[in-house]
């Protein structure tokens, strides 16, 4: 039987990918978060997050989904399939 070649690109691009959106998502959900939360004073953190719609917040998701996709998916295209060899 052959050895896969490694990196496995297409392991890491699905890991990837799938990774790197559900950070956005967390991202994305937590700008709206701290969005919602009422103004105590004039420099409330929430404030910096409204509306939630804000192009600002789009691109933190964005970024993040960029940055962990490439870290994720380069962890897993490196990372050997240990539970593929025969027990």
């Amino acid at each position: 039987m052959e050895e896969p070649a490694y990196p496995n690109w297409r392991k890491g691009i699905g890991a990837g990918l799938i990774g790197g959106t559900l950070v956005a998502i967390i991202a994305f959900l937590g700008c709206a978060w701290v969005a919602s939360w009422p103004a105590v004073t004039e420099v409330s953190v929430s404030l910096s997050f409204r509306p939630w719609w804000r192009w600002s917040n789009w691109a933190l998701s964005i970024w993040s989904f960029v940055f962990s996709t490439v870290g994720i998916g380069l962890i897993a295209a490196c990372r050997p399939d240990v539970g593929r060899k025969g027990r």
